[in-house]
């Protein structure tokens, strides 16, 4: 059976495979993206797949950190946050992720690498 994942505001996915989230994703951010942004939009989009693969978070976690994935890879889209703003949500999405094991050391990785290419 696949996952479904239920998420609610502007990045609806109700009952949405994995991969219909990810192509989504794609369409909205990455493939649009100008070459000043796209290694990031990348890594949030691995970030996502991450967290929708994740045993350990609850539905809710997942919802609310893939909604913060779509925030900050707008905000980089449409440059319309600052470094601090997308700054203090990737540590906050560190934070949830940090809390599944089975994700933790790989999600962290990239959360890690997306900071460093902000504050670039």
């Amino acid at each position: 059976m696949a996952d479904q994942f239920n998420f609610h505001g502007q990045t609806t996915f109700i009952n949405r495979p994995k991969d219909t989230v990810i192509r989504d994703f794609q369409n909205t951010y990455v493939s649009s993206a100008g070459d000043d942004s796209r290694e990031l939009l990348e890594r949030l989009e691995a970030l996502v797949s991450i967290i929708l693969d994740s045993d350990d978070l609850a539905a809710s976690d997942k919802e609310d950190a893939v909604q913060a994935v779509h925030e900050i890879a707008d905000g980089v889209a449409t440059k319309s946050k600052s470094r601090i703003t997308l700054k203090g949500t990737l540590q906050a999405l560190k934070d949830v992720v940090s809390g599944a094991a089975d994700i933790a050391g790989p999600a962290i990785e990239i959360v890690s690498s997306i900071l460093t290419l902000v504050k670039g």
